[in-house]
């Protein structure tokens, strides 16, 4: 049996990324919604430059995982990191291919 808390999260999930989602992206190809970001990250003072990451709902994307593709608008990434955080949401890091 499935725990009761799991589909109120998924739901909530697939809520929150209709509210909030700002971009159409095809990962492992299948389209999603997501909340993508390109953050300006600098490390030590010496190294800077972009961090692309995309937001989805877990369970529209629970089959891509690190090395797959993901394109959104004319732009292909490769996801470097899968991070789900257990609560229905799941971030990649990406990297531009």
């Amino acid at each position: 049996m499935a725990a009761p808390f799991a589909a109120i999260e998924t739901a909530t999930a697939a809520n929150a990324v209709a509210a909030l989602a700002n971009v159409s992206a095809v990962v492992d190809g299948v389209a999603v919604d997501g909340i993508f970001s390109n953050e300006y990250n600098e490390a030590f003072g010496a190294v800077a430059g972009s961090v692309p990451t995309l937001h989805c709902a877990s369970a529209d994307v629970s089959s891509a995982d690190q090395g797959d593709t993901v394109t959104i608008g004319a732009t292909s990434y490769t996801i470097t990191k899968k991070r789900p955080d257990g609560t229905g949401w799941t971030t990649f890091d990406l990297q531009e291919a």
